[in-house]
């Protein structure tokens, strides 16, 4: 899941709004995972101050996928223009699902029923909402965050 072994779409930039100028983070503040990684590419210390440990809602496109081999988690990365950075919000389903797992040659994120059956997630491509606990930028470039939940 290194940047460098991600295909990227050319995508065109976007306007950034300044760190000083955003309301206060609330839980249910949507935060663009463009604008995200902008604010940490700039300014890397205002944005763990305005963003680790708070819970927000976060929207962005599904680049790709991965499950946990041996636990019952999935990851899903959102496409960004920076190649330097990533976002992963991390899932766990141990009360929701038998197992996700990729299908149709890993384009679709699909999970496994208690009663046996399938049912989509996920699909690349996908513009998505969020709501997630930012851990903040790893050293791999990589803005995690956890306890995901699709937003409604």
């Amino acid at each position: 899941l290194q940047p460098a072994d991600r295909p990227r779409p050319d995508r065109p930039p976007v306007a950034i709004r300044p760190l000083a100028e955003l309301p206060a983070l609330t839980p249910d503040t949507v935060v663009e995972a463009e604008e995200l990684v902008a604010h940490y590419a700039a300014d890397p210390v205002a944005a763990a101050a305005r963003y680790d440990r708070q819970t927000f809602r976060l929207r962005g496109e599904v680049e790709r996928f991965s499950t946990g081999l041996v636990s019952r988690n999935f990851t899903v990365l959102l496409a960004t223009s920076d190649r330097l950075y990533q976002v992963a919000c991390r899932f766990n389903y141990i009360d929701r699902y038998r197992s996700v797992f990729p299908t149709q040659n890993g384009r679709v994120l699909t999970a496994r029923l208690n009663s046996g059956r399938e049912i989509p997630l996920l699909e690349v491509g996908q513009t998505v909402t969020f709501s997630g606990r930012c851990r903040g930028l790893t050293r791999d470039g990589t803005i995690e965050f956890t306890r995901c939940e699709w937003a409604r």
